[in-house]
């Protein structure tokens, strides 16, 4: 009995995920140095790789926003796709994709469902900001919604919210985590009262859990003067 089917299949799906984690771990510039000067704007005119069982690494593709690589059904897989913006060019949304077969969760900002069963993973970044996870800053849209996604990522990721500017509204969110460290220069914020609750709308905390401290009488006045 003939086993050379099955093992092709599993050989050429091992590929897939060693290809998908190489280009998760590279980072922007990684993906970059290891295209070189192979690198294409169009998938149309071919890719760079390498022979003997090497990684393929696919072809570079330039979208103006994150809604025309939404709408591309010719991308293929394990290509490198980067974006000006994500409503328009220069908005502060522009990101760096690797092009997956896989069905993950969505967020809007890390993990982003295409066409032919395929997925944007973001590339690794140096920070998050809030338009590269879809906030609008209409006055229409709860921006919550998206800073919130936006933070869960960096808290998972250990990176850092750079956002100093643009004015965002927060309707019906609440409890978003704050675990990194945040830089918000001039952005504003605009707070809707009338979804208020007893739950905060920022929650700043620690990664590890809370443990007790006891202090005895001379201790804790010791500690309010200080405070």
């Amino acid at each position: 009995m003939s086993t050379d089917g099955p093992k092709k299949s599993l050989s050429a799906s091992h590929d897939r995920i060693s290809r998908r984690k190489l280009l998760a771990s590279m980072g922007v510039a990684g993906v970059s140095l290891a295209l070189g000067a192979s690198l294409v704007q169009d998938s149309r005119h071919g890719g760079a790789g390498e022979e003997g069982g090497g990684v393929s690494m696919g072809s570079t593709i330039q979208k103006l926003t994150l809604q025309s690589l939404r709408e591309d059904a010719s991308l293929q897989e394990d290509s490198i796709v980067s974006t000006f913006g994500c409503f328009r060019a220069g908005d502060g949304g522009a990101a760096t994709y690797a092009i997956v077969r896989a069905d993950e969760p969505e967020d809007g900002g890390s993990v982003i469902s295409l066409m032919n069963g395929l997925q944007a993973h973001l590339l690794p970044t140096h920070s998050i900001n809030y338009k590269l996870f879809g906030a609008v800053g209409d006055g229409e849209n709860d921006d919550g919604v998206q800073i919130k996604k936006a933070h869960d990522y960096a808290n998972k990721a250990g990176l850092p919210v750079d956002n100093r500017s643009g004015e965002f509204w927060i309707k019906d969110t609440h409890l978003i985590t704050i675990q990194t460290d945040v830089q918000w220069g001039m952005t504003k914020f605009h707070i809707d009262e009338s979804y208020n609750t007893a739950s905060p709308r920022f929650q700043v905390i620690g990664s590890n859990k809370s443990i007790p401290v006891k202090l005895d009488a001379d201790a804790k006045a010791a500690l309010l003067a200080k405070l």
